[in-house]
């Protein structure tokens, strides 16, 4: 069995590797820097991290047996083609909750304490004094919360912060003793008035595309911040580049699909 992988990390590519020609069988890593369709032709498994894979790819790739993506989200990955020629789609939930969790706060904590702007002094070697705020008594509101968004629940509060969550499973009771107030999707545009930091955990599919649009960048607090560790057609980009001054450091475009935004 040919195990082909296609990723831009380059540790993960050398781990996976090593790790399935240890227990015997043959993965190689894409060369990116040569025609992607080649190399894939005699793949039976395709292991995949941000890569899009299409109908080129599942046409040209006749031994193809099975699409294994790195992470939950397979919205990258043409479910539906794969699935009429035969070919099984898999993915690896619940593996790096912790790990997404700890990166949100890294980020409220690097925007509450205006950290751009230290690092942009010290670059410069200029010594000013740079006013961040505090998380405490702040509200954070989690827009999704599932696997990702209910462990920054659980971590956030330790910091003193307000936490609201909007979420498809509003009704449920399991989240009581994390969250402060639970409310459904209809509710965004109220929640997201009263919030300090909008952090985003939903998945992507046909009710979210697009769900933080005008309206609800419109309704934000001037000195809120946004901050996307899911999807980026979550959010209207156009609205996001047109109201808010931002930096993304993920395309729109392509196959890199998450970014997160610094007001």
């Amino acid at each position: 069995m040919i195990i082909k992988i296609l990723s831009y990390a380059a540790g993960l590519k050398e781990l996976l590797s090593a790790k399935l020609n240890e227990i015997g069988f043959t993965a190689d890593t894409v060369d990116y820097s040569q025609a992607l369709l080649p190399q894939l032709e005699d793949a039976d498994v395709i292991v995949n991290g941000l890569g899009v894979i299409d109908r080129s790819i599942v046409d040209s790739s006749t031994k193809l047996k099975l699409v294994h993506q790195v992470g939950i989200g397979i919205d990258n990955v043409d479910v539906d083609y794969c699935t009429s020629k035969s070919v099984f789609v898999a993915n690896v939930p619940n593996t790096n909750n912790i790990s997404v969790a700890e990166h949100t706060i890294f980020l409220m904590i690097y925007m509450a304490k205006n950290m751009k702007a230290a690092e942009s002094s010290l670059m410069k070697r200029r010594v000013i004094n740079v006013l961040g705020t505090e998380l405490y008594g702040k509200t954070l509101l989690i827009i999704g919360l599932g696997a990702t968004g209910s462990e920054v629940a659980k971590r956030i509060k330790s910091f003193g912060m307000k936490v609201i969550a909007v979420t498809k499973h509003a009704a449920s009771k399991k989240y009581d003793v994390i969250v402060d107030d639970i409310r459904g999707l209809e509710s965004l545009s109220e929640t997201i008035s009263n919030a300090d930091y909008v952090s985003l955990h939903t998945p992507l599919d046909n009710e979210t595309l697009g769900m933080i649009g005008t309206e609800a960048i419109c309704s934000m607090k001037s000195s809120a911040f946004l901050i996307n560790v899911a999807r980026a057609a979550i959010v209207d980009g156009e609205a996001l580049i047109r109201y808010i001054q931002v930096t993304l450091d993920m395309l729109y475009s392509g196959p890199f699909l998450r970014f997160i935004t610094i007001n």
